[in-house]
């Protein structure tokens, strides 16, 4: 006769009606480590060039749901919501980049108006993102002109954004800052792009309680320059962004200038801007109208290789000081343009050819298909005049400035141990 062996002690946690008894305690499941988190793709660019390690680096960090999430992330958020890492997460990112800024990347759902829509884009509305801009030493930016460029460069050259398309950045304190691709690209990630920044004119009444401590021996001594009389230099004050602006003779003293940190940082504000008129060709290629440089100690930056968001001011003023050369470009483009309807051309007007002899676009790459999907206005080219050197050029359409630039990708990679770099160092 057969008999049925009882069960086992280590049998009966899965046999029923054999429930588990303090001699026999229940088998525990091992326990599984955590799923590994994705690593974070970042991209480096150098902004206003077509040459590498020239212009602005920024790094752009491209964030989704494999960055760290802050506590308000909820399990049951729809599908493709996304919130901003903790602040911790991106002090610590832009200190190990290291680098004048960096831009940190994320999707949004917000739908873009219809105003943001170019004219003859087919493919639907533009892709809309938040950005957000730290320092080196971990200090978040109201504003970074090249840290958006690098930002919508980026996404192109990463194929998340396709080349044809408008990006729209929605930011905390600048509202929407929209980047548009002008014109063809040449080799890999090289091209040229507009952005569209708030205007911000320079006035003396914005100087406020620094007035006195900004006046024209502060900032000439700041500057390193001479204090015998032979340097002029003009305040020309301060805009809403927090710079401020001083107006040099020469391109000779303006390249002279040794700063120091500690004297514009007592200045105030965000920056000191100093520009002069371009008097002497830089070069054979590019032909520049002014000249400048920044410095932000208040933020971390000694001298800043060349500034997108220095153009809000730069471009009024120099609209306005070079009122008979925007006149002549202004006669020559309406001249272009009554040639080009007489020989039945379509398409807006692009730049002009006689400014620039060579074929450049005005910004060290070669001519490329400037018919974008904006209306042209006349347009000044500024160099700044940093180690690096970058070229920009800038038009003032109504309360915008648009401000026109190439980029070109350095590096790309990944960032790990994501959990350490959220602590604080």
């Amino acid at each position: 006769r057969t008999r049925t062996r009882p069960p086992r002690a280590r049998d009966r946690d899965f046999l029923l009606p054999f429930p588990p008894s303090p001699k026999n305690p229940p088998r525990r499941a091992r326990a599984r480590p955590p799923p590994a988190a994705m690593p974070v793709p970042f991209v480096t660019v150098d902004v206003f060039t077509t040459r590498k390690f020239r212009g602005n680096p920024a790094a752009v960090v491209l964030l989704s749901s494999s960055a760290p999430q802050p506590p308000e992330a909820r399990p049951d958020d729809p599908p493709g919501t996304f919130h901003w890492p903790p602040a911790s997460y991106l002090a610590n990112v832009a200190r190990e980049f290291a680098l004048s800024e960096t831009a940190f990347v994320l999707p949004t759902r917000v739908p873009v108006d219809d105003e943001d829509k170019p004219r003859d884009d087919k493919s639907g509305e533009p892709e809309a993102f938040s950005i957000r801009w730290f320092t080196r030493d971990g200090s978040e930016v109201d504003l970074c002109g090249h840290g958006t460029l690098a930002a919508a460069h980026a996404l192109w050259d990463t194929h998340l954004v396709s080349r044809t398309r408008v990006v729209v950045f929605r930011t905390q304190r600048a509202g929407d800052l929209r980047v548009v691709p002008v014109g063809g690209w040449q080799g890999l990630g090289e091209g040229l792009a507009e952005i569209s920044l708030p205007l911000s004119a320079p006035t003396l009444e914005r100087l406020g309680a620094d007035a006195e401590k900004c006046d024209a021996a502060a900032v000439t001594s700041a500057l390193g320059l001479p204090l015998d009389g032979t340097t002029r230099v003009k305040v020309i004050g301060r805009n809403e962004i927090g710079d401020t602006f001083a107006l040099l003779e020469d391109q000779k003293t303006l390249r002279a200038a040794t700063p120091r940190s500690d004297a514009i940082a007592a200045l105030g504000g965000r920056g000191l801007v100093i520009t002069c008129a371009a008097t002497e060709k830089l070069n054979d290629e590019v032909d520049a109208d002014f000249e400048s440089r920044f410095f932000g100690p208040n933020i971390g930056i000694d001298e800043d290789p060349v500034t997108g968001s220095a153009f809000c001011g730069l471009a009024p003023y120099w609209f306005e000081a070079l009122r008979e050369l925007v006149d002549e470009k202004t006669a020559a483009a309406e001249r272009t343009r009554a040639a080009k309807e007489a020989a039945g051309a379509s398409g807006g007007v692009g730049d002009e050819g006689k400014d620039f002899p060579d074929g450049s676009c005005g910004v060290g790459c070669k001519r490329v298909d400037h018919s974008a999907p904006v209306e042209r206005a006349v347009e000044l080219i500024g160099y700044q005049a940093s180690r690096r050197g970058g070229f920009a050029k800038v038009s003032v359409d109504g309360d915008r400035v648009r401000v026109k630039g190439c980029a070109t990708t350095v590096m790309t990679g990944h960032i790990f141990d994501l959990k350490s770099i959220t602590e604080a160092p």
